[in-house]
């Protein structure tokens, strides 16, 4: 499940593929492009976000057995990223327009 909300985050993101095999990969893969301050800064921040809801999706899944589709995740993954983003860096444009299209 995991490899598919990677993929779907670097289609919505229009970034290369997501091939991590660490959290440090993870971590720092907004430094393997040459994006602007603020795309980097919005990308960290979707990681960071699709790193938590991964977490807690597996979670519901080994302790209370309860799985949902992957896009559902997504879009969990889309919205938080957006909620965090807009109450924490108001200067950062990238993801606003980037939700945008999803609302």
């Amino acid at each position: 499940m995991a490899s598919m909300i990677w993929q779907g985050i670097s289609s919505w993101c229009n970034l290369q593929p997501i091939y991590a095999f660490t959290v440090k990969d993870l971590l720092q893969f907004h430094d393997w492009g040459k994006w602007g301050k603020r795309k980097k800064e919005a990308i960290h921040a979707v990681i960071l976000t699709a790193m938590w809801c991964i977490w807690k999706e597996r979670n519901e899944v080994i302790f209370n057995r309860r799985a949902r589709h992957h896009l559902l995740t997504l879009k969990e993954v889309q919205y938080l990223s957006f909620f965090w983003v807009k109450h924490r860096a108001r200067a950062c444009r990238y993801i606003k327009a980037l939700i945008s299209d999803i609302l």
